[in-house]
């Protein structure tokens, strides 16, 4: 009798390794109904809940890798190996589920902000829209940087403004977009405001800074919190997209946003850990 195959469970640490190698069809599976994944879920996870998930099993394709989680892992890891018996070939759990996932969780509705752009929408309106909000994420870390009363934190955070800056290159140079102008940023906004990647305004979120700083560490928290957000808002984009096109530079967008996060959730870690000392 042949063996059944089994699913491999995973760390933390391995899933953001998975995340960040060049695995372009990596997909990361919550689950849990849709009103827990809508309360807190880790940022990028597309919501499947377990009682689709026979009915939308045609959503993942067997060769590539996919990780399910749930709130303590046991529920993903009884729906993982049932999926490794049904032929799935890179299939992994996550030990403890959301549960030991320590990082910022992102929250909303499976849907939230995507009306933004449509599903059909042409790649110039995505590439348009990506570098739009990219200027409005960067506006706002210019505006955090005058509540900086630590330098550290203030170099911290001047170094998220260069990686927007450097995205937006990477992007225009990428596409071959050798003039702004040419995206024409001011009729997005014109038409869509000052959205940021989360779904707030840009106005709103900034008047929101006083009453959430309070201490230094606040600032690179509201950081961690935005990346989170915006990597979780390209992961969704990307799973609505119907242009091939669209989705690989939201799947591109959502890894720099992951860098990002990475990098200020160890800065913040290091910050942290300084202060207990002194």
């Amino acid at each position: 009798m042949q063996k059944r195959k089994k699913s491999r469970a995973i760390s933390v640490a391995e899933l953001k390794k998975l995340w960040t190698k060049k695995n372009k069809n990596l997909i990361v599976v919550d689950i849990r109904s849709q009103t827990e994944y809508s309360t807190g879920r880790i940022p990028g996870a597309t919501s499947i809940p377990l009682g689709e998930l026979i009915q939308h099993r045609h959503k993942l394709k067997k060769p590539d890798p996919c990780v399910l989680y749930s709130q303590n892992g046991n529920r993903s890891y009884t729906a993982a190996n049932w999926l490794a018996g049904e032929g799935f070939e890179n299939l992994y759990h996550l030990k403890g589920g959301l549960n030991s996932w320590q990082g910022f969780q992102a929250h909303g509705h499976i849907d939230l902000h995507l009306a933004i752009l449509p599903p059909n929408a042409s790649f110039f309106e995505a590439l348009q829209m990506a570098i739009a909000l990219e200027e409005n994420l960067k506006q706002l870390y210019l505006d955090l940087a005058e509540y900086c009363t630590d330098q550290k934190i203030l170099s911290i955070v001047k170094r998220l403004i260069k990686f927007e800056d450097h995205h937006k290159a990477h992007l225009m140079a990428q596409y071959e977009v050798s003039d702004e102008d040419q995206l024409k940023l001011d009729e997005f906004k014109n038409k869509h405001g000052e959205k940021l990647e989360g779904g707030g305004e840009l106005e709103g979120t900034r008047k929101s800074f006083s009453k959430m700083i309070q201490k230094p560490e606040d600032i690179l928290k509201i950081g961690i919190a935005l990346e989170a957000q915006a990597m979780d808002f390209y992961s969704r984009l990307a799973q609505k997209s119907v242009n091939e096109q669209n989705r690989q530079l939201f799947i591109n967008m959502m890894k720099e946003e992951l860098v990002h996060l990475e990098y200020v959730s160890r800065e913040l870690e290091k910050f942290l850990a300084k202060s207990l000392n002194n």
